[in-house]
């Protein structure tokens, strides 16, 4: 004999301990990702001489909006800085899918002899860098790139 469930009455769903751990669990990754921004905003209304003398807090001891006036007041640093990102974001995008490409097709062949080699290889830098050090020295002295957008295209 079949039970059948009455019009309009709800099964009642059953909470298991894994599942409240990973509700707490993503709630503790939610604030830890929302609480920087959180700070970022109150800090930019927060005053100098505040934060200076009792650090970073979440309730700002006084409100003050003058890095607000003070950006405001001079918006053409702010508008040459979002040139900057777009021009460097969209030549590195255009070079590096150019790049990608070439590399990814003859390594997606299988008649490719040097495949493993040329795999090993990018496998191999990606996990180890040159250090900062090095890179710096090589970037400023070597390509001469200190005082140009390309310094932040090229070496990527």
């Amino acid at each position: 004999m079949q039970r059948t469930q009455a019009v309009g009455t709800k099964k009642k769903k059953h909470i298991t301990a894994g599942q409240v751990i990973l509700n707490i669990l993503f709630i503790i990754l939610a604030a830890a990702i929302v609480f920087p921004f959180i700070l970022l905003v109150v800090i930019s209304i927060s005053n100098e001489k505040d934060i200076i003398r009792y650090g970073y807090s979440i309730i700002p001891k006084n409100i003050d909006f003058a890095a607000y006036q003070y950006v405001f007041k001079n918006p053409t640093s702010v508008i040459n800085a979002y040139k900057v990102t777009l021009i460097v974001s969209v030549t590195f995008m255009v070079f590096s899918t150019f790049l990608m490409a070439l590399v990814a097709y003859p390594l997606s062949r299988r008649t490719f002899k040097g495949k493993m080699f040329v795999s090993f290889y990018l496998y191999f830098t990606m996990l180890f860098g040159g250090g900062l050090v090095p890179t710096y020295i090589l970037i400023t002295q070597y390509y001469g790139l200190g005082d140009s957008l390309w310094v932040y295209i090229l070496p990527s």
